[in-house]
C-alpha cells in the first residue's frame, strides 16, 4: 500500500513538473484594426501570473474591451486585475448554474493611434482560463470632417441654384 502511494505521489510530481510555467512575458495579439481576441490558461494550482497583450490601433478612436472567466466550481477561482493602458477594467461576479462568471469591461475609451497594452495579472487556485475581446471604432480626422462639410455645402448649393423652368403665359384677345 505504501509503495502504491509513493508511486502515485511520484506520478503527480512528474505531471506537475510538465505543466507550463507561468506567463510573465509580453504577448503580441493579432488585431485587424477593428476587432481582436485574447486568452490564456493559468498554469496550475496556487500560481501567480501576469500576461501582457500588445496591439496597435491604426488611428485615434474609441476602444472597448471585455474580459471574462467561468468556473465550474467556485474553488477554482481566479483573482485578477485587468488593465488597458493602466486603466482598471470594472465588472461583476455572478453565480450561474454553470459556476461563477466573472466579467470586466471598459467601453468607448478614447485612445490615440499606436501601441495599446492589455495587462492581466493575478493568481489562480486551480488551472483556470480566461478570454476577452477588443473592438475599435476610428474617429474621423479633422480633414475628413472638412471634406464632408464641403461636400454637403456643394450639394446644398447645387440644389439651391437648380434652374427652374420658366412659366410661360400667353394672353390672347379675340
Amino acid at each position: 500500500m505504501r509503495a502504491r502511494s509513493l508511486a502515485l505521489t511520484s506520478a503527480f510530481a512528474v505531471a506537475a513538473m510538465m505543466l507550463p510555467a507561468a506567463a510573465h512575458a509580453a504577448t503580441t495579439i493579432t488585431f485587424n484594426g477593428v476587432s481582436g481576441t485574447y486568452a490564456n490558461t493559468s498554469p496550475g494550482p496556487n500560481t501567480k501570473f501576469k500576461d501582457v497583450f500588445i496591439f496597435s490601433t491604426p488611428s485615434a478612436g474609441y476602444l472597448s474591451i471585455d474580459w471574462r472567466t467561468l468556473y465550474g466550481a467556485i474553488l477554482t477561482n481566479i483573482k485578477a486585475s485587468v488593465r488597458l493602458n493602466g486603466v482598471l477594467l470594472t465588472g461583476a461576479d455572478t453565480v450561474t448554474p454553470a459556476g461563477l462568471l466573472k466579467t470586466r469591461s471598459l467601453n468607448n475609451v478614447l485612445v490615440s493611434a499606436g501601441t495599446q497594452t492589455v495587462t492581466v495579472a493575478g493568481s489562480a487556485m486551480a488551472r483556470s482560463s480566461y478570454s476577452g475581446t477588443i473592438s475599435f471604432a476610428a474617429v474621423p480626422e479633422p480633414a475628413a470632417w472638412a471634406l464632408m462639410t464641403i461636400g454637403f455645402g456643394a450639394v446644398a448649393f447645387g440644389l439651391r441654384r437648380k434652374s427652374r423652368p420658366a412659366v410661360r403665359a400667353s394672353l390672347s384677345f379675340a
